[in-house]
């Protein structure tokens, strides 16, 4: 009996692998010619503060992915949103790919409610605007395009305004510089 059980799972594992289209590759250099992931990172604003009279950075983290999403058309509709739970070390650990520090104050972030379509925004608030930029670059350096077992994600952006990082990822370049320019244009009001 234990010898079916053990080949059962073996055959399990093997169709799991072969639907997802084999073993996750675990190197974020993209998969064939020009398909490399593509990343940028930009620092706005004032090192020390927030910047003065804008509702859109001044408030919480869920309100900001809200806004910055309210706007968009983005195809993935439902995308889900969650609050971060900074109790949780390794969900946090999962999503932004650093440890959970206590610059963390709150966060947020929405993925797709369906499917496994690589589509991913994050917004973190920190105490300041120094560690908002170091948060912001530890994120970009860390991150893991390989996230989901059978897709990859091809563009990641992060920013760092005021005491807010945002990490946006995408299977879809275009659409990721779009949440992108849109994040920075309602920073920037």
């Amino acid at each position: 009996m234990k010898k079916y059980t053990l080949l059962t799972i073996l055959i399990l594992l093997i169709l799991t692998l072969t639907a997802c289209g084999g073993a996750a590759d675990t190197t974020t250099e993209g998969v064939g010619a020009d398909t490399s992931p593509d990343v940028t990172t930009t620092e706005r604003g004032d090192t020390n503060e927030t910047p003065d009279g804008n509702a859109f950075t001044e408030g919480s983290a869920e309100a900001m992915l809200q806004t910055l999403m309210s706007g968009l058309e983005t195809g993935l509709e439902p995308l889900m949103t969650e609050k971060v739970n900074l109790r949780d070390k390794n969900t946090f650990q999962y999503h932004f790919f650093v440890p959970l520090t206590s610059a963390v104050t709150e966060g947020a972030f929405c993925q797709p409610m369906i499917g496994s379509v690589p589509f991913f925004v994050g917004i973190l608030k920190v105490n300041t605007a120094e560690e908002a930029k170091d948060l912001a670059e530890d994120i970009l350096d860390n991150v893991n395009y390989r996230k989901l077992v059978c897709a990859e994600f091809k563009k990641a952006h992060t920013r760092a305004v005021g005491n807010t990082v945002v990490l946006i990822m995408d299977i879809d370049p275009a659409r990721a510089d779009s949440v992108a320019a849109r994040f920075d244009s309602l920073a920037a009001k």
